[in-house]
């Protein structure tokens, strides 16, 4: 059996969508979801010298019939409510995360994204830096912990927009334009660092899709007039994707820049100013991208399949 492990919930509509284009395209091919919110309660696995094999309630997999994984959103080991002791169940989460990890990590087989490179790719700072080297452009920022130099920012560029570093588990981390009711809060900046932005006055918004070496890109509409004078198009659940096009030497920056990050697939977000100017804001490594397939039609999933199944091309 040769099969495309894709690691994420059971529900998630990508890895639904994708598994159903592997079907289709590639009839010899299986794929298999697989959640590690499952291990190890339900799901065992052994590490041996000649490699991995994973069981489950309705199958069993072994490493040398994968073709390839899809580290979409694998979860976190769920550790047995038995385990009272919270020491005792944090050696057992660390351990089972040790090894489950290794599936990820092994060099028998393409990963997308392997996670070490998701890493340091999903380091706000590291994307920055790489998006500079590779030409694009990066809206002046600071990102600090310290209040002296979050305020000589605000007052040096005036219009600022702050937003945290990682997305918040309890709220939705929206990108937010700096105001007065906010500099109080600035106070308590000592307690975890923020990343302070010059605001771009949009004139578009633009999220640019790499699979592989497909590039799709679209531009973002933004349909509720109450969302347009915020700093974050996805505060518009009618947000629409449409058919775009950029410069290319923009798109080969992209490139360069998913190279330098060693990432297969990316979801790339920037925003054009009034002056026709275009800026970097974001990366994300496991970022959605089957609302723009269902607004443009654009071959998204198949595009991924494709990737998933490179390898099988050559049988």
């Amino acid at each position: 059996m040769t099969c495309v492990l894709i690691m994420s919930s059971p529900d998630d509509l990508h890895a639904l969508s994708v598994a159903r284009s592997i079907r289709s395209r590639y009839p010899g091919v299986q794929s298999l979801i697989v959640s590690g919110d499952d291990f190890p309660t339900n799901l065992s696995l052994s590490i041996e010298p000649s490699g991995w094999c994973l069981i489950g309630e309705k199958a069993a997999l072994r490493s040398t019939d994968v073709l390839s994984v899809w580290w979409r959103r694998p979860g976190a080991p769920r550790i047995e409510e038995g385990i009272a002791d919270a020491n005792s169940r944090d050696f057992a989460r660390r351990e089972s995360m040790h090894a489950f990890d290794s599936i990820a990590l092994s060099n028998d087989y393409p990963v997308i994204n392997r996670p070490d490179a998701e890493y340091r790719a999903n380091k706000k700072p590291v994307q920055l830096w790489e998006a500079q080297k590779v030409g694009l452009r990066v809206p002046e920022y600071c990102i600090t912990n310290k209040y002296d130099s979050a305020i000589e920012f605000i007052n040096h560029y005036n219009d600022v927009i702050f937003k945290s570093l990682t997305s918040p588990r309890n709220t939705f981390g929206e990108t937010r334009q700096m105001k007065s009711e906010y500099l109080e809060l600035l106070h308590d900046i000592d307690l975890a660092p923020a990343i302070f932005q010059r605001r771009i006055k949009r004139k578009r918004d633009y999220r640019v899709t790499v699979i592989g070496q497909t590039t799709f890109v679209h531009e973002i509409f933004i349909n509720n007039e109450s969302v347009r004078v915020l700093d974050d198009w996805r505060l518009d659940v009618s947000a629409e994707a449409r058919k775009a096009s950029l410069s290319e030497k923009i798109l080969q920056a992209i490139a360069s820049l998913m190279a330098r990050l060693s990432l297969s697939y990316g979801a790339v977000d920037l925003i054009e100013d009034e002056n026709g100017e275009v800026f970097f804001l974001e990366v994300n490594s496991s970022g959605q991208f089957l609302f723009a397939e269902m607004d443009t039609a654009d071959p998204m999933s198949l595009a991924f399949a494709d990737l998933l199944c490179k390898p099988a091309k050559r049988q």
